[in-house]
């Protein structure tokens, strides 16, 4: 894994449009349209597999972006429950890194798949001791995908 791979921060807000607007005025980027996955399963530690819903956005500039979303509540998507403040990094293999990290003393917040699964497409990663980053790993062949919906605002993995 690469640090200087980060392609964007994200964060959880409880009012996507409100949110949008104020990064928007705050930060002078825009905004794809939000995306909702009403059906969008995940997996962790605390509650195994589950489906939720999230809305997202990303900003459109780069190379860094901003991506602000909401999810189901009492999903780790809740602004409620957690402040969802991530970086995510472009990795060539989700699963490695996951594993990799666990030897380091990290753990998986929420991922897309259990572990005998491989993880799935993306893994949300935190430091064993309190406080710290969270780190999403985002497997770097969907950049394609999202290189396009920044440029055209279609979103299709």
């Amino acid at each position: 894994m690469n640090y200087q791979d980060i392609f964007h921060t994200g964060l959880s807000v409880s009012d996507l449009p409100g949110a949008i607007r104020f990064y928007e005025l705050a930060l002078g980027v825009k905004f794809t349209a939000p995306q909702r996955l009403e059906h969008f399963q995940i997996w962790s530690p605390e509650k195994s597999l589950e489906t939720i819903e999230l809305t997202f956005a990303f900003s459109i500039e780069g190379p860094q972006h901003i991506e602000i979303q909401y999810g189901t509540p009492g999903s780790f998507w809740d602004p409620t429950l957690y402040r969802g403040d991530h970086v995510g990094l472009w990795v060539d293999d989700v699963a490695q890194e996951v594993r990799a990290m666990l030897d380091k003393g990290w753990r998986v917040k929420v991922c897309g798949a259990p572990p005998e699964a491989g993880y799935g497409a993306f893994a949300y990663m935190e430091p064993i001791t309190p406080g710290g980053i969270v780190v999403e790993l985002v497997p770097r062949d969907v950049k394609p995908a999202f290189e396009r919906w920044w440029a055209t605002g279609v979103f299709q993995l």
